[in-house]
């Protein structure tokens, strides 16, 4: 296949070669039949016959040859052993020939030719398809203007005043039908109010269009609905849409049905924007999603409005920086950040939390050092704000339950032997109420910011580490300006408590807390009768014990308000008559009700001692009562550093935690009813406190929806959750 005969044939060239010859191109390498190999092998044979390899199918030509050489090999092992006849076999190599095709790279003729044909083809039918188009579209525009045409040239329709030609029905618009329907019931608006008289007014008249629908027409001009709604009407709005999370979607729904007179939905989401621009929601940068806002601008925006120029009479605000985790899901965890001015009527509530971030995170204290480092740095150089002109000092505290405020003073957890975040206590010398702690004084093992600091970084079995871990998330707070929660102090007694008189209702049963069946549950005698004394005495009907996969008895803790209604129904003669020691354990539910209602006034020094005496006596009462030395964190909180706190902040309830408890509610209630779960839904969920915190004093509030038991006719409850019995 030299180039004259590649012109004249292009699709196949036949190459006569001796067995021999073929046989011998390959038999000196190691690997004959290795593809390159046989392709060294070829090119020797296209050089040979003055062949261009560039105009030859390379693969197909190898392939064809590796089988013929691999044919040849095969012959030759089956003839090793014996000398003559490998003879034999090289002789007859030698004497015959083998015809190799070799075929042209671009194909045979016929195969070009219809290639060149499919695609003419196909070059056709789009200009034709292109070609029908433009005919189609020169049509159109021809008898659009032809119809010009005639409404300008004839004379008639145009003195009538006549748009051409009409058209049927069926082709009109949906805007023609509105404006023909308009324009049909104004003609008989005005022809009924023209046929009215003072003895007799059509009030209105209702007919059935075209569509098919009723139709109802009020010629009361006093009674027409307005068109323009104002802002504060949208407010209004707004704000009822936040409060029962109600979508966009939803909304749009009701506001373009026939008979509503709401304002469109875009113009409720164009308010609300307007008034998110009073907030400045940043992104947190890092690994851990999330959003925060400057809690400066926060500051100045809340102080600046006039219902709250009481508290800068002083000159000095209080504010509290709280924290808490929630648990959205089961995989999923926040942790909401948010202050409090503590002066505030309404600081223990939600309306007196006020969001400053949340992020998407551990409630640990690398974490949140990650998450929120730059609202870390303004809180710890926040010294002072302008408002109205004047300076106004900020006193800066900390507050949250002992987990929380553990992790951001950097102090290791409650099973840690030092767990205290105040003083030196250690887990074996709570039980001593002879022993002084304080939060103030070094001498009585009090903890200082660069005491935590410096100890965090000794060696993990120095004695003198005191359990600290970690150097604290704020270093500008003081420790006696770390504020104990009196909620979380009385809720985990409380569970205390209970938790004892379960434990011994166990042991009266027979029953072991990890190993527990169904049936075992079913038959104890005092079990069942504490749940029903739980149910029909104290009121609590979703309450119960179950046994767990793993067979553990289990129950799910007391609320806030529920824990109140147990301490004031409790009867122990009832629940354990012959507990050995019930007059001291009578007493310890008797008093504690009262150490709580002291906690939540303002009390002179002189109380103060009264009630660390009171509590201090409680608690070895506590420690006498149930014979164990295991006093909770919350017990030495409650026996010496409430009381130290109540002596220098005044009344410790305005730092309780309660409202910041409502607030995660809300955010894990928002966050399951929204439509969106992206990393813009913590920006949304801010937002939408903030405009329930703008719009709550502009905007009326209806009444608290409550429910009533159809059954026992109490509130709180309905038929589903009740525990009598429906007759």
């Amino acid at each position: 296949m030299s180039d004259t005969n590649v012109n004249l044939y292009p699709h196949v060239v036949s190459i006569s070669l001796n067995n021999l010859y073929l046989f011998t191109l390959t038999c000196k390498h190691t690997d004959p039949l290795s593809p390159k190999n046989v392709e060294v092998a070829l090119q020797d044979i296209l050089t040979r016959h003055h062949i261009n390899k560039a105009h030859v199918n390379v693969c197909s030509v190898i392939k064809t040859l590796g089988s013929k050489l691999k044919f040849m090999h095969r012959q030759l092992r089956n003839v090793k052993r014996s000398g003559f006849k490998r003879d034999a076999l090289f002789k007859k190599w030698k004497q015959t020939t083998y015809n190799l095709t070799i075929q042209h790279c671009t194909g045979s003729p016929t195969k070009q030719a219809l290639k060149v044909v499919k695609e003419e083809l196909a070059d056709t039918q789009c200009m034709v398809k292109n070609t029908q188009q433009q005919l189609a579209q020169a049509q159109e525009e021809n008898a659009e203007l032809k119809r010009k045409f005639d409404r300008l040239t004839n004379l008639t329709k145009k003195k009538l005043g006549e748009r051409g030609r009409a058209k049927r029905k069926l082709n009109y618009s949906y805007a023609q039908k509105l404006r023909h329907k308009k324009q049909k019931i104004d003609m008989i608006s005005s022809a009924m109010l023209d046929a009215s008289s003072d003895s007799w007014k059509p009030i209105s008249f209702k007919f059935m269009d075209e569509f098919h629908e009723e139709v109802v027409i009020c010629l009361d001009t006093e009674k027409e609905i307005p068109k323009k709604y104002s802002d504060e009407d949208i407010d209004n709005l707004i704000f009822v849409l936040d409060q029962y999370n109600i979508p966009d979607r939803g909304y749009h729904e009701l506001a373009q049905s026939k008979s509503s007179i709401l304002p469109s939905a875009g113009k409720v989401i164009k308010r609300r924007h307007s008034l998110n621009a009073g907030i400045d929601i940043k992104e947190i940068s890092g690994e851990c999603p999330g959003v925060y806002t400057s809690l400066t601008d926060s500051l100045i925006l809340k102080l600046s409005e006039p219902k709250r120029a009481n508290l800068l009479n002083d000159g000095v605000v209080r504010i509290k920086l709280s924290g808490d985790g929630t648990r959205i899901t089961c995989k999923q965890q926040f942790v909401n950040l948010s202050y409090t001015l503590v002066d505030e009527a309404v600081s223990m509530s939600e309306h007196g939390n006020y969001l400053l971030a949340i992020a998407k995170c551990k409630e640990d204290n690398a974490s949140i050092k990650s998450a929120v480092r730059d609202l870390i740095q303004e809180f710890d150089t926040l010294s002072c704000v302008i408002i109205h002109g004047k300076e106004v000092k900020i006193d800066k505290y900390l507050g949250g339950d002992l987990k929380y405020l553990n992790q951001i003073v950097g102090i290791a957890g409650f099973a840690s032997k030092f767990s205290c975040l105040w003083c030196h206590c250690g887990s074996d010398e709570r039980f001593d109420m002879s022993k002084s702690w304080s939060m103030i004084d070094t001498n009585m093992g009090a903890r200082t910011i660069e005491e935590i600091i410096q100890c965090s970084h000794k060696r993990a079995n120095d004695p003198l580490k005191y359990n600290c871990v970690e150097e604290p998330v704020f270093r500008s707070v003081p420790i006696y300006k770390v504020i104990p929660d009196t909620l979380h102090l009385c809720l985990r007694i409380s569970d205390q408590l209970v938790g004892h008189i379960i434990s011994y209702l166990r042991k009266m049963d027979n029953i072991e807390k990890c190993s527990v069946t169904k049936k075992k549950l079913l038959t104890s005698k005092h079990i069942h009768r504490f749940e029903n004394f739980i149910h029909d005495v104290v009121g609590i009907y979703d309450w119960k014990f179950y046994v767990s996969k793993d067979g553990k008895l289990e129950y799910r803790s007391f609320r806030g308000p529920e824990h109140r209604k147990l301490l004031e129904n409790i009867d122990l003669d009832i629940l354990i008559p012959s507990h050995p020691k019930l007059l001291e354990l009578k007493k310890l539910w008797r008093d504690f009700p009262l150490l709580m209602s002291e906690m939540d006034k303002h009390l002179s020094e002189v109380q103060v001692v009264n009630f660390q005496t009171s509590a201090k006596k409680w608690v070895d009462l506590y420690y006498q009562a149930n014979c164990s030395t295991d006093i909770t964190p919350y017990m030495h909180v409650l026996a010496f550093h409430l009381p130290e706190a109540m002596k220098l902040h005044g009344n410790v309830s305005h730092f309780c935690q309660q409202g910041l408890e409502k607030v995660n509610d809300l955010v894990t209630k928002w966050y399951h009813r929204s439509t969106n779960f992206g990393r813009n839904a913590m920006g949304q969920i801010m937002a939408k406190q903030y405009r329930l915190h703008l719009l709550a004093d502009r905007c009326t509030r209806k009444k608290k929806w409550s429910t009533q038991c159809s059954i026992c006719k109490r509130k709180g409850h309905n038929k589903r959750s009740c525990g009598q019995k429906e007759e």
